[in-house]
Formats: C-alpha cells, structure tokens, sequence
C-alpha cells in the first residue's frame, strides 16, 4: 500500500505490542513490534522500537535473539543508553 497505509499499519502493529505486553505475554508484543518496524522508515521511531522488541524478547526469554537486537541497536545508537 502507501505510505499512509503502511504509517497506519505499523501503529495499529505498535498499539497491539502494547496490549500484548502489558498482558504480560512478551514474544507476541515483540513480533508485533517487529511487524512494525518493518513498515516504517523513519529511523528515530524504528530505533526506538528495534530497542523495545530487544527488550520484550529478552522478557520472553529469546535471549539470543533479544542480544542480537540489543547489539543492533547499540551500534546504531552509539553513547545512548539501551
């Protein structure tokens, strides 16, 4: 779709992240979060959710995966804290 649609798509994919983790269940906020960031190009909000699904996957006890996007987002945020 456009770009409209896909803006649309990745914060209706953020909002349900949201209900997921505060359900507490974690690997499904994560994949909504990377559903999200996959449609977006704007480079602050995917930073920020890139770090997000980091942390919700570690939660989830995807420690590999969750320190492969933590280190991600580390090198592309060099002297901000995770």
């Amino acid at each position: 779709g456009n770009a409209a649609d896909r803006w649309a798509a990745a914060l209706y994919a953020q909002l349900a992240a949201r209900g997921e983790a505060a359900a507490g269940r974690h690997a499904a906020a994560a994949d909504h979060l990377a559903q999200a960031r996959a449609l977006v190009s704007d480079g602050e909000r995917r930073g920020r959710w890139l770090r997000q699904e980091a942390e919700l996957r570690l939660a989830a006890g995807q420690t590999a995966q969750g320190a492969e996007l933590l280190e991600a987002w580390v090198r592309n945020h060099p002297g901000e804290r995770a």
